[in-house]
């Protein structure tokens, strides 16, 4: 029984070699041993590769020939890089590693190193560009005398321009309204003697009458008397332009300033609200200088902004100037606040018109734009501050510059 067995094994072994070498001429052979080995092998699926290891004995892999096919030896297998797709945030390939016979692939991706962003820097918006009006004097129309020269070519634009050059130490400027109202300066003969200065005809169209007197002391002498008629070529445009009480020049500190304040795509409203809180946080009051101040007194906007205080002249002044380079007409109006003597100013819009005394809208009322009285109010004072400056009676105006 047991050579029976080993025969029959041995004629099925010859049978299969017969076969075997029969068909190797026209394809691979395939190999069925009694135990098979597992062997490396490699697919495709998809874009992967499936590895698939073994520790049994090493496989052997057959290559056809054209005769005896050669048994070849191969080497274990080694670890492959895996052709998966990577994760969109890796910057490194995955790598599948075998373990044991039943391989579970495991991939770690590589600590991701990332680079973050460059800071963002934004640009401070680009200052609203002043526009300059200063006077000339252009020469065209004058009444001269041996001490004076005033100029009155450009009434059209609400002034007229007076240099002097005689020796007195005094000067004196009336200009009369249509009105009737008398405008009185007192000029500093140096400065009237190095060029020309300018003086407002603030109040409109019509007949103004000039006198200019020269003297020493408190006596004065007439030097010279006139009379022009005056038709404006815009209605506002003497509060557009530098004159003596609101003397500014192109490029001076006060301008650029005001430049910087009214940057970005601004309403005029906005615009006159951005000065006004600066001149009210910004500017401090100088008491001291309000107690010694003299009849006469010029606001100096150079030393304002240099020293940022000053008093009611001063801050009307600055914030007129700021205002009116940027082509919002600004008066400075004189006058009494209560029983103060006083000066604050008015602005016009074009949504809303001349807004008188006031500045802000709340949606039922204005707000007084006084920022000499807003700045001397402590937290305290405020709402006393608001009740003083919403009720209109309290100011009378007696001057408009």
């Amino acid at each position: 029984m047991k050579m029976r067995i080993v025969s029959v094994a041995a004629l099925l072994s010859l049978a299969f070699l017969f076969i075997f070498s029969a068909c190797s001429r026209n394809q691979p052979p395939e190999i069925t041993p009694e135990t098979p080995p597992e062997i490396t092998t490699t697919e495709p699926v998809g874009t992967a590769e499936t590895i698939i290891t073994t520790t049994t004995p090493a496989p052997v892999t057959i290559t056809p020939a054209e005769t005896e096919p050669k048994p070849t030896e191969t080497a274990e297998p080694k670890p492959v890089e895996s052709t998966e797709p990577k994760p969109a945030d890796s910057t490194e390939p995955i790598i599948t590693t075998p373990t044991s016979t039943n391989t579970t692939t495991t991939t770690t991706p590589a600590p991701v190193t990332t680079t973050p962003p460059a800071p963002v820097v934004v640009a401070p918006p680009a200052p609203s560009p002043a526009v300059v009006r200063l006077p000339v004097a252009s020469g065209t129309r004058t009444f001269e005398t041996e001490s004076s020269v005033i100029d009155y070519s450009n009434t059209s634009d609400g002034y007229i321009m007076l240099k002097y050059t005689g020796d007195r130490s005094r000067i004196l400027l009336w200009i009369y309204s249509p009105s009737g109202n008398r405008y009185q300066f007192h000029p500093s003969v140096a400065e009237a003697q190095r060029g020309f200065l300018a003086f407002p005809l603030s109040e409109g169209n019509g007949r103004y009458t000039i006198e200019f007197y020269e003297g020493e002391g408190t006596l004065y002498s007439p030097v010279d008397k006139q009379e022009i008629d005056v038709a404006l070529s815009y209605a506002h445009m003497p509060f557009l332009m530098s004159n003596y009480y609101v003397n500014f020049t192109s490029g001076c500190a006060i301008i650029r300033k005001g430049e910087e304040l009214s940057a970005g795509n601004l309403t005029e409203l906005e615009k006159i609200s951005e000065i006004y809180n600066w001149f009210v946080e910004s500017i401090e009051y100088d008491w001291n200088r309000a107690e010694t101040v003299q009849s006469g007194y010029v606001p100096n906007l150079a030393e304002l902004m240099r020293d940022r205080k000053g008093i009611c002249f001063d801050y009307s002044s600055g914030m007129a100037a700021m205002l009116r380079s940027q082509g919002i007409p600004t008066k400075l109006e004189e006058g009494w606040a209560g029983s103060e003597y006083h000066a604050w100013i008015s602005a016009y819009t074009r949504d809303v018109g001349w807004v008188n005394t006031w500045i802000s809208f709340n949606g039922s009322s204005w707000t007084l734009m006084e920022p000499t009285i807003a700045a001397r109010s402590n937290n305290e004072g405020k709402q006393s501050f608001r009740d003083f400056v919403n009720n209109k009676s309290n100011y009378t105006t007696l001057f408009i510059y």
